[in-house]
């Protein structure tokens, strides 16, 4: 990974700043600059992939979808509601899961009694894979499903 001339006068700028503290402070002799380079670097990876793109794209579309039926959203930096989306990625599941389950229950904003279940603690929480493969549209009864039903209803039925 490169670093500009910006991120390492930052980085220089830390290390002589604990380099001071760390001799004034405890009377202890600092680490070295590759030490804490390493340590700075390994901060810094750890941070990036907490801040993971997917996730915010999923509170990002979770917000608009609020919005369009007056609900103020979500904290895109909220812990909460990022770690249990990282949870559900970890687990295999993809972006395209997390927008299709706000697709699937975004009737719950036109729902009287369950409007206030629309929070991301429900949607991905312990029934997210249920809500999934929840249909989204109302299963079309045809006359080869009446008659289906009618035949098994005749077979089963005691005369």
């Amino acid at each position: 990974m490169m670093y500009s001339y910006e991120e390492l006068k930052e980085i220089a700028t830390k290390y002589a700043t604990y380099c001071i503290s760390i001799r004034e402070k405890l009377n202890q002799k600092p680490l070295g600059f590759e030490d804490f380079f390493g340590k700075e670097r390994a901060y810094r990876d750890l941070k990036a992939k907490k801040e993971q793109p997917e996730v915010e794209e999923v509170i990002k579309y979770l917000n608009n979808t609020c919005k369009l039926y007056a609900k103020r959203g979500f904290m895109i930096k909220g812990k909460k509601i990022r770690s249990l989306i990282r949870t559900k990625l970890n687990e295999g599941f993809s972006v395209n899961d997390f927008l299709s389950v706000i697709d699937i229950k975004v009737y719950w904003l036109k729902d009287k009694e369950m409007h206030k279940y629309f929070r991301p603690s429900t949607l991905f929480g312990n029934k997210f894979e249920d809500y999934l493969n929840e249909c989204s549209q109302p299963i079309i009864e045809t006359k080869e499903n009446k008659l289906t039903d009618a035949i098994r209803f005749a077979a089963t039925d005691n005369y």
